[in-house]
Formats: C-alpha cells, structure tokens, sequence
C-alpha cells in the first residue's frame, strides 16, 4: 500500500480512498455504482481541497490501479526528493 494513504473507507456502495500529496489538495479515489470505469473494475481520481469540500479540476476516469499509484507518486515527488 502506498505511504501516502490517509484514509480508505465506504462510499455508497463501494469504497473511496484519499491520498496525501506535495500540494495544496489531495486526491480521491473512488470506486461506487456512479464513478467512471465501474462496470470494468476500474477507479475514478479527483484533486479534492484539503477539507475533502470541493472538488479542484477534472476528474479521471476509468484508472486502473497502476494509473492511480503513478498519480499519487508523481504528485508526491516533492516529498519523495
């Protein structure tokens, strides 16, 4: 599991997990009956404002596993150096 993991837990009726980044947001990712690329198994990822209010920017759909770790990663690299 990646080091930047705050916190996994439900959402309607799947799951939603929110990461930590080198910013001033963090990212949501989730997986329930209306998110983008469900009925393949896949996530949907959003940059959300740090009090998980508002959601910054578009949201990307239909990311697998591999394509959310890179995200996290890529938006963690200040924290990585």
């Amino acid at each position: 599991m990646s080091p930047f993991l705050l916190e996994h837990g439900p959402l309607y009726n799947g799951e939603q997990y929110f990461f930590s980044t080198s910013y001033n947001y963090l990212l949501s990712i989730v997986r329930h009956c209306d998110s983008y690329g469900v009925q393949d198994g896949l996530y949907e990822m959003a940059k959300v404002s740090l009090d998980r209010d508002e959601i910054i920017g578009d949201v990307l759909g239909w990311l697998t596993v591999e394509d959310v770790l890179k995200h996290v990663e890529n938006a963690n690299l200040k924290k990585l150096r």
